[in-house]
């Protein structure tokens, strides 16, 4: 298995999706293991920010946006301290 660092992706790769046709072409054995190494590289913040804009585009699609809206703070603030990004806000 092939690991993918910031250094990686920061060091001439335009994207994450760059680092992924490099693993490949690597030998990561499937596009799954791939895409398992790219979520992996993915930032506590980018990953907040990709499940706020999941519900917000769910709560717009349906809505129903406001009673997601407890539950989206909620969910800021356990990512936050299990990244440890809940002590520096």
């Amino acid at each position: 298995m092939h690991r993918v660092s910031n250094r990686t992706i920061a060091g001439g790769m335009t994207d994450k999706r760059d680092a992924r046709v490099a693993l490949l072409e690597k030998g990561a054995a499937t596009r799954r293991e791939a895409l398992d190494l790219e979520r992996r590289a993915c930032s506590a913040p980018e990953a907040e920010h990709r499940i706020r804009a999941f519900f917000q585009v769910l709560g717009q699609a349906a809505h129903v946006a406001e009673p997601y809206e407890g539950f989206l703070n909620s969910l800021s603030r356990r990512i936050g301290l299990l990244t440890g990004l809940g002590a520096a806000r």
